[in-house]
């Protein structure tokens, strides 16, 4: 667009203005146009139409070519997933829509068609256009003004300006962030578009199928049913079970294992089904080779970047007709890649074709990674496990072996390791079911909500779009902290309500949507970084609010709603959902990190590395007391960073034998409080005296310093230059109408008119300022009023330079300077706290 702005402007067809003013101006130059036109529908577009039969003068021309580049529609792109807005199937049927549209209105260009349009009654936005649709127009309209602007239309200038509207650079190869093969080491993993890998895929999920009787009895799956359910899977995208039952000619009482866990269907040869769906008798044409290599046209965006290129190819080198290849250029095939490269997958499919598990078939094929390796020391991260892309768990493991190799320059190589891994104790089936069957109604609850966005005309729905429409219907469409309705046409309007998080995020680290709800904005600003009860609970309609949450939030969410200060030691205590799966993946590959020691979990001299879950080592310092050596309570404190080196004991001390004791004490224990009553011996006699003793006097808790400088440098809010009133300094800020519900709220209110205006208004509703939706007071005049300014005392900063420069309030504090007080002797008298903003802080970098 600047490249554009700066071309047209040496040519002298857009006024000569700065970067920073160009929508400014361009918005201006719009107004003053439409004046000279009275155009009854947008400008731009009203030009785009007058200009392929009318002179246009130089400035509306560049105002016309400057909205092509604004609006220049859709571009395929096959080298890599679709955007999240971007289902092919519905781009294209908008695109075809218009199309035909235009058609039917027999409209000669895209913009000639949209200036048509009466905005009252169609829309112009959120239309799905084409690329070729704008380079049509652009030549076009430029073979229809060159005629009358022959010396100016050059030919330099034409192919200078259509580059700088329509090019765009090629997506890099991203090949190189595929990860390794994690049985052929060397190699990287496979695209799951591939033939081979669609039928490796199925039948690793098909050989772990289990069928169930109606009297609960397994058997095996016959051998001809087998090859049936293939023969279906090889053509189809998936298989439900009850497509499965179907063909096996099986009742539907009859169930498969891992339908219990709430699925409901497993993955067929999607490349095969969605090619053959549209070109069956050319497939069977084919040779294997040719199939292999169509598939390759079709998934491998290095070779077509975009569907226009596709189907030129396959008109040209596959001889199919237009009709075919339009279909087949749409196409998208499998984007991911699987866990293991082609290599492994050549050597496995052959032993799943036989009917063996992928475990079965590993096992067969392949020794345990851990057993190739034995070193001194840790290597680099980055030698073991080449495909970690997670950057906590890169860090963490860069610790874990600084930690260890430090360990061993200096004691020698540990007679074992002990790891803690972040996983429940005995999770039992029906938990786990539960968890599959939560997830699967979250599915449809989405799926739901998607489908209901659209019949509002809401095409491509955001995933912050159906999170918004769930909260709406889950709260009765009503704000829980301001009792206003919340009407479809406002739940998008970020200047009314927002998604706000009961705990906030930043002390929670709770994303869930347990943690969520809908909040009118002024309501979110004023609780800030509190909990509800924190912000409101001193307020005379904190019960009304409380009634509201309660006729809707579940449990856990009312809960949360309702949470008080003393409730801080149990937020310190809940983790992110993000941190436990980086925790758990973490520690898994920490195991696997440290095999590299010993070649493996154990040697020559039995057991090296120990692993336990997180629920035993808590069990251990319950039955040991050991959470007392930091606490007055029995219960664990994470106050003190030392909490660690006691965690550390209770891991290093962790063995089968306790492991055994608290197995058997859970499974003789109520479910809802496992392990309570374990009775375990001291490992040794004065174990707490001397770990007490150990912690408290020899223990220094390490930091890794974080100096980030990164998130809002203030708040969103602008505010007015210092006014002075009566005397004293004051800033204004604009406020809603209905939030004026006494006199007293009146009194900053900068105009007097508008005042006594809302003032008479309210004492005629009785003080509620709810009957301004439908009523609102009005001005003389008779224009409404919806927002008023205020006076505020409040001290702001300057952020910006000239006409960008804009007064906010500093948001978070980024650090405190702890400084020295020195007397004339140069002795330490005192000290101080300066507070750093990050605002403050930024700018300090920046100079």
């Amino acid at each position: 667009m600047k490249k554009l702005f700066h071309l047209l402007k040496s040519y002298g067809w857009l006024p000569d203005i700065q970067d920073k003013d160009i929508q400014q101006e361009i918005n201006r130059l719009d107004k003053v146009l439409s004046l000279t036109y009275n155009a009854h529908t947008a400008l731009p577009y009203f030009l785009r139409a007058r200009g392929l039969d009318q002179k246009l003068d130089l400035l509306e021309f560049g105002r016309a070519l400057y909205h092509l580049a604004q609006r220049r529609g859709f571009r395929s792109n096959r080298k890599s997933a679709p955007a999240a807005d971007e289902d092919a199937g519905v781009v294209y049927a908008g695109i075809d829509s218009i199309r035909g549209a235009m058609k039917a209105a027999n409209m000669r260009t895209l913009g000639e068609y949209f200036a048509s349009l009466n905005p009252e009654q169609q829309k112009v936005r959120r239309n799905w256009t084409h690329r070729d649709m704008f380079i049509e127009e652009f030549a076009k309209l430029w073979a229809a003004q060159l005629p009358h602007h022959p010396l100016e239309l050059t030919p330099e200038r034409q192919d200078a300006i259509h580059n700088a509207i329509f090019f765009q650079r090629p997506l890099r190869d991203q090949s190189h962030l595929v990860g390794f093969c994690e049985l052929e080491t060397t190699e990287k993993r496979a695209p799951l578009r591939l033939l081979e890998v669609q039928r490796y895929r199925y039948l690793s999920a098909l050989n772990n199928l289990r069928l169930y009787t109606p009297e609960k009895q397994e058997r095996p799956i016959a051998p001809e049913e087998r090859l049936a359910i293939i023969q279906e899977l090889d053509k189809s995208e998936k298989l439900t079970f009850t497509a499965i039952r179907k063909i096996l000619g099986l009742k539907n009482s009859f169930k498969f294992s891992i339908e219990e866990g709430g699925e409901k269907q497993i993955p067929g040869n999607a490349t095969l089904a969605r090619i053959y769906q549209i070109v069956p008798v050319f497939w069977n044409s084919l040779t294997t080779g040719q199939q292999e290599d169509l598939v390759e046209n079709i998934g491998d965006g290095n070779r077509y970047e975009t569907d226009e290129d596709l189907y030129q190819a396959l008109i040209a080198k596959w001889s199919l007709t237009p009709e075919e290849a339009a279909q087949l250029s749409r196409v998208r095939l499998p984007a991911d890649y699987a866990s293991i490269s082609l290599a492994a997958v050549r050597r496995l499919t052959p032993e799943l074709i036989k009917g063996f598990s992928f475990a079965a078939a590993k096992h067969l094929h392949y020794k345990p990674m851990e057993e190739t390796v034995k070193l001194n020391y840790l290597p680099p991260v980055k030698e073991v496990f080449r495909e970690i892309r997670n950057p906590a768990v890169l860090r963490s493991l860069t610790e874990l072996r600084k930690c260890v190799n430090a360990f061993i320059r200096q004691f020698g190589k540990p007679d074992e390791i002990h790891i803690e891994l972040a996983r429940e104790l005995r999770r039992s089936k029906r938990e786990r079911l539960d968890s599959t069957k939560t997830n699967r109604e979250n599915e449809k609850v989405r799926t739901r909500a998607k489908d209901e966005l659209r019949k509002y005309g809401n095409v491509n729905p955001s995933n912050t779009d159906i999170e918004k429409f769930i909260l709406w219907e889950e709260c009765g469409r009503q704000c829980p902290y301001s009792g206003r309705p919340i009407s479809f046409e406002f739940l998008f309007d970020q200047t009314q309500f927002e998604i706000e998080h009961i705990i906030p995020y930043s002390r929670s680290l709770d994303n869930s949507r347990a943690n969520k709800t809908l909040c009118h904005v002024d309501y979110n600003r004023d609780k800030g970084k509190r909990t509800p009860f924190e912000a409101f609970g001193g307020r005379d309609d904190w019960d009304e609010m409380a009634g509201r949450v309660a006729k809707f939030a579940k449990p856990n969410k009312l809960k949360r709603f309702l949470m008080t200060e003393t409730d801080t030691e149990k937020l310190l205590e809940d983790f992110s959902q993000r941190q436990l799966t980086d925790t758990k993946y973490a520690s898994k590959l920490a195991a696997k990190y440290l095999y590299t020691l010993y070649g493996g979990k154990s040697d020559e001299q039995g057991m090296r590395i120990v692993t336990c879950a997180g629920a035993i080592t808590a069990a251990l310092r319950l039955v040991w007391d050991m959470n007392r050596v930091l606490s007055a309570t029995p219960h664990k404190s994470r106050d003190d960073h030392r909490h660690h080196a006691v965690d550390a004991v209770a891991i290093a001390l962790c063995s089968m034998k306790y492991v055994k004791a608290l197995s058997d004490a859970s499974a003789n224990t109520r479910a809802s409080n496992p392990l309570k009553g374990a009775l375990l011996p001291d490992p040794w006699p004065n174990f707490r005296q001397e770990l007490s003793e150990r912690i408290h006097n020899h223990t220094t808790v390490g930091y890794r310093r974080t100096r980030k400088l990164a998130g809002p440098l203030h708040e969103e809010t602008l505010y007015s230059k210092p006014h002075f009133h009566e005397g004293s300094e004051y800033v204004h800020i604009r406020k809603s109408v209905l939030d004026f519900k006494t006199e007293s709220d009146l009194e900053p209110i900068v105009d007097r008119a508008i005042r006594a205006a809302l003032k008479t208004k309210l004492e005629q509703n009785g003080w509620d300022p709810k009957k301004f939706a439908a009523d609102p007071p009005r001005l003389p005049s008779g224009v409404p009023i919806k927002k008023v300014r205020i006076r505020k005392r409040q001290s702001t900063v300057v952020v910006g330079n000239g006409k960008s420069a804009r007064r906010v309030i500093t948001g978070d504090n980024h650090h405190l300077e702890v400084l020295a007080v020195l007397n004339d002797s140069g002795q330490v008298t005192s000290h101080k706290a300066v507070v750093v903003s990050r605002l403050e802080a930024n700018l300090r970098k920046k100079s």
